[in-house]
């Protein structure tokens, strides 16, 4: 009996490639193979039987099962990704409106001011807030140090010139 040119897996005799891993037949039975044009056995391989062909079908529906899983999984992760995309873009269309709510509101804060009680006094309203405000940042239990543009401390000395009247 002749071998093939390659080394096989099983000392010269084939079993079953079966989820990635080579089986011999657990019968242990062997079919020849021939050379149709010489009529002479050039291999033995293993003979499957029923369990080897259960092994196989198990194999097989599991690789079946990971591709969908792996499917589904692909397919749910583009809907998460639409999700996250869609929940991002309405809340940064609420911060909009939030942002225009606000702006709206303060914008009708000044003009009732300016309309109770003149341009003077809506500006010196204003600066007095921002006074406030710069007070509470700068209250605390250590040193606080503020830092403010050049152009708010102009508009604070221009609001408490308001309060002497026009230069």
């Amino acid at each position: 009996m002749a071998l093939l040119d390659y080394t096989l897996p099983t000392d010269g005799l084939a079993g079953s490639f079966i989820d990635g891993a080579w089986h011999w037949p657990a019968s242990g039975a062997t079919l020849p193979v021939e050379n149709p044009s010489r009529r002479e056995t050039i291999c033995e391989v293993g003979r499957g039987t029923h369990v080897e062909v259960d092994l196989a079908v198990a194999a097989a529906e599991r690789a079946r099962r990971a591709a969908v899983t792996e499917a589904e999984g692909s397919k749910r992760a583009v809907e998460l990704a639409a999700d996250a995309e869609l929940y991002a873009s309405e809340q940064s269309a609420k911060a909009r409106r939030v942002l225009a709510e606000a702006e709206a509101y303060a914008t009708q804060v000044v003009a009732v001011a300016i309309d109770e009680n003149g341009l003077e006094a809506a500006q010196y309203q204003i600066a007095l807030k921002q006074v406030e405000a710069l007070s509470a940042m700068g209250a605390g239990n250590g040193n606080q140090t503020v830092v403010v543009p050049a152009q708010v401390l102009d508009a604070f000395g221009d609001a408490f010139k308001l309060l002497k009247g026009r230069e």
